[in-house]
């Protein structure tokens, strides 16, 4: 049976605040001839809101500021989830960042700093918006065959972790990552490897270059047209706990961060290894069984 299309729900909050939510620290809307916007009221706000079951919810917002950069840090409850810092004097694309929650009521923080202090200059607050999707995905730990399990990455509570992307975001199909780092690293705790998979997408002419304690494992190029899917086999470094993605873009446009990351997996053997009792044992039986079989074949004395 295919698994349920996901149902995306969005909550606006440039204008209006839906019954049983509540937002804090942000002015009333404002209308600056094009958009609407809202104004920090100190230097943090927060919007609090209830999940009736567990689901993937994502936050999305601008920021502006026409005298100082602002960097803005987001958190669920104390977990921070994302941080960016908005240039100064000009409209740069939204943020989006998400997060897997649990069913009941949460609370989503913003907190505003200039150059490491509160914002002196003003900053306004645009495209507020808090998008959930349901149901939210597969089990991190999937059982994908005898004896092999697999690790996904954008899922909750999964063993997996990344460096070198930004926050977890849904393109309406599919969870990814953007790269903000040349390298990125996606590290495993111990077990017997098999091997690793995520698959890389950027607009642009690119190239991926795939390493496994520090030896060249993969190199492909992408473009636009063609994304890259580096499978690497980790049973030649069975001490590796991580591997590294170097993402070089080849275009124009963007020389750094131009790609996305999807779907990293990792895919380990769970047979049990056999103990030295079990050993013990079985050459024992074994000794018995030959013992038994000598005695019925020796030769009757009279």
């Amino acid at each position: 049976m295919a698994a349920p299309e996901p149902t995306v729900t969005t909550v606006d909050l440039r204008t209006e605040v839906p019954a049983g939510w509540t937002l804090a620290g942000l002015s009333e809307p404002k209308f600056d001839g094009v958009n609407y916007y809202r104004v920090p009221q100190a230097d943090l706000s927060s919007v609090t809101f209830t999940l009736d079951a567990a689901q993937f919810v994502e936050l999305e917002y601008q920021l502006y500021s026409p005298a100082q950069p602002v960097t803005a840090t987001l958190r669920v409850g104390d977990q921070v989830i994302h941080q960016r810092t908005f240039a100064a004097g000009r409209f740069e694309p939204n943020e989006r960042a998400g997060t897997f929650l649990p069913a009941g009521t949460h609370t989503v923080s913003w907190e505003y700093q200039c150059e490491g202090k509160p914002c002196t200059a003003a900053v306004s607050q645009y495209w507020t918006q808090v998008r959930t999707v349901n149901p939210t995905p597969a089990q991190a730990r999937q059982m994908v065959g005898l004896h092999t399990e697999r690790m996904v990455l954008n899922a909750p509570d999964s063993p997996l972790a990344i460096k070198g992307t930004g926050a977890l975001q849904f393109d309406g199909l599919n969870f990814l990552r953007r790269v903000t780092d040349q390298d990125v690293q996606l590290s495993w705790p111990e077990g017997k490897l098999l091997n690793a998979s995520l698959y890389v997408y950027a607009p642009q002419s690119f190239r991926v270059t795939t390493r496994v304690q520090g030896q060249v494992v993969d190199v492909q190029q992408g473009s636009k047209l063609k994304g890259v899917s580096p499978a690497v086999s980790l049973t030649r470094f069975p001490e590796a706990r991580s591997l590294t993605v170097t993402v070089d873009c080849l275009g124009t446009a963007v020389t750094q961060g131009c790609a996305y990351v999807y779907f990293p997996q990792v895919s380990v053997d769970t047979t049990a290894p056999v103990t030295v009792p079990v050993l013990g044992g079985a050459a024992l039986a074994v000794v018995m069984g030959v013992a038994a079989l000598w005695r019925l074949l020796a030769p009757v004395r009279v």
